[in-house]
């Protein structure tokens, strides 16, 4: 069959559900077998973790982060301001 031999495509089968989260074709199943480039590696990961992300987001209700990680928020980006722009946020007086 297509010059691939049955424990050749179970090999591939099994490396298609290792790493794609969709069935596999026939063609995926049938292709010579090729080694994934780094590249391909992460483009994989990549897409699992944007679905992993909207199924988060669909299973789940999302709010605002709780209170302990907006202040950490707020003391970084505190320390990134410029100086006059604290003051100023503080309801400091504004230079004229």
């Amino acid at each position: 069959m297509n010059g691939i031999t049955l424990n050749e495509a179970l090999e591939a089968l099994n490396t298609h559900i290792d790493n794609v989260r969709f069935e596999p074709t026939i063609a995926d199943i049938l292709k010579p077998k090729k080694e994934m480039s780094v590249y391909d590696v992460q483009r994989i990961e990549r897409e699992q973790e944007v679905l992993a992300l909207k199924e988060y987001h669909e299973k789940n209700v999302v709010g605002p982060p709780p209170n302990h990680v907006l202040e950490k928020l707020q003391k970084v980006f505190n320390k990134t301001r410029v100086p006059a722009f604290i003051e100023y946020a503080a309801g400091g007086e504004e230079d004229e």
